[in-house]
């Protein structure tokens, strides 16, 4: 099974930048360019510039008021599409949602909670197995 973002394999296995949620260098932000729904496993953007390969985004319908917003978890980037693994949709206490390009939904990407905490998992999963 390949890694999921945000699952900590050790001790059963070795992490990688995927389990533990590979973060961007900088605040990324783009924008759909076609609608998705629900079930949607592949979310096309207008641009994949500063995103990481693999990671958490986030999709809200307004960068200063929003009133809708999922988390996904995707895998790799395969054009300038996200690749969505199955159970990667609203992510996070967050629902999976329909969202169009028009009116415009935001998608960003920035080191968040689940980043911190998935690093903080191993550490101490790498401690513990060191007793």
């Amino acid at each position: 099974m390949p890694d999921f973002p945000g699952t900590v394999n050790f001790p059963t296995s070795r992490d990688t930048a995927v389990s533990l949620i590979e973060a961007p260098l900088l605040p990324a932000s783009t924008t759909l360019s076609a609608d998705i729904n629900t079930s949607a496993l592949s979310i096309p953007l207008a641009s994949v510039a500063n995103l990481s390969a693999s990671g958490i985004a986030t999709l809200v319908d307004s960068l200063t008021a929003p009133t809708k917003l999922e988390k996904v978890a995707f895998t790799s980037i395969s054009g300038s599409s996200l690749v969505i693994p199955s159970g990667g949709r609203g992510v996070y206490g967050t629902t999976a949602q329909t969202w169009t390009a028009s009116p415009t939904t935001y998608v960003l990407q920035y080191v968040g909670g689940e980043h911190h905490n998935k690093l903080a998992a191993a550490l101490i999963a790498v401690e513990g197995a060191l007793d």
